[in-house]
This record gives structure tokens, sequence and C-alpha cells, in this order.
């Protein structure tokens, strides 16, 4: 089965989607002094917690700090991702 050249590739996705987060996140933070709006954020994901297998307990957790620098960095390079194909 060929794969046409107009299929979006998840990968590709992915990847825009941390890359943009981290950059917008980095301008938020070093434009923050100037506009305090861009350093308030919020906070998704699961609480830290110990999976205890009676064997083996280990951490489980996921958090991340979404920010206005951030969700126009993520919005910025899936458009550019997007728009390449």
């Amino acid at each position: 089965m060929m794969r046409r050249e107009s299929q979006i590739n998840i990968a590709s996705i992915v990847l825009a989607v941390v890359f943009g987060a981290l950059m917008g996140s980095i301008v938020g933070e070093v434009l923050g002094s100037n506009f305090p709006v861009l350093r308030e954020h919020i906070t998704i994901g699961i609480q830290t917690t110990t999976v205890d297998l009676n064997v083996l307990s280990f951490p489980f957790g996921f958090q991340a700090k979404l920010n206005l620098g951030s969700a126009l960095g993520i919005f910025l390079a899936l458009l550019l991702v997007l728009r390449r194909r």
C-alpha cells in the first residue's frame, strides 16, 4: 500500500506540538517581565501517585503547564506543519 504525499505524518505533528510548546514557553518567560499575562499558566495532568503491584512499586504522574506563549507556539508550529503538506 503506497502512502500518499498529502497524508500528514503523525510524528511530525507530535514534534511540532512539543517544539511549539517549548519555544512558546521560553518566549513567554522571557517576555513575561514586560507582559505579565504571558507568565500566567494553567496546570493539566495527573498528580503523582504510587502504583503498588506488590512485587514492584513505582511513581506515576504527568503534569503540563500551559501558558499563553506555549499555546501560541503550538498554534504556529501546527500551522506551519499543516501548510507544508
